[in-house]
């Protein structure tokens, strides 16, 4: 009856074993490139924001300056979770008959680009999200 315990302690031992670690390095390895880009607007701006599967982040353009930073390893596990399904969404999302001067933005995750106007009524939540994502993390870097 002793050899129960024994095994139980050894069995959870091993499962735990290393956990810590390798789950974050395998969650931060999961983040594909992307691409940010916005422009057009009354002032025809354009703005870009890359950020590499390594978590290098590279920001140009007149409205959000110029700016670079390292993400953390969980900014990048959020930012994948983010994109998960990003595959089954539609390739664009263009603006209604008639509107002008609308910001266009074109998000690429991977392989997979998908460009949306701001005039646009059926844009998914998902690319409305990860676009106010990627905004509000360029928004706080400081500027060179």
């Amino acid at each position: 009856m002793r050899i129960v315990p024994v095994l139980l302690i050894l069995c959870l031992a091993s499962c735990r074993g290393g956990g810590g670690a390798p789950d974050a390095a395998g969650s931060a390895a999961t983040l594909k490139p992307i691409a940010y880009h916005r422009s057009g607007g009354l002032l025809g701006t354009s703005d870009h924001v890359t950020i590499s599967s390594s978590g290098t982040v590279q920001v140009t353009g007149r409205l959000f300056g110029q700016s670079s930073t390292v993400l953390s390893e969980f900014q990048m596990m959020q930012l994948a979770r983010l994109f998960e399904g990003w595959e089954n969404l539609s390739d664009t999302y263009p603006a209604e008959r008639g509107s002008a001067d609308d910001f266009v933005t074109e998000i690429r995750y991977g392989d997979k680009a998908v460009t949306a106007s701001d005039a646009a009524r059926n844009v998914p939540e998902q690319f409305l999200r990860v676009k106010q994502r990627l905004e509000s993390l360029v928004r706080n870097l400081p500027a060179k």
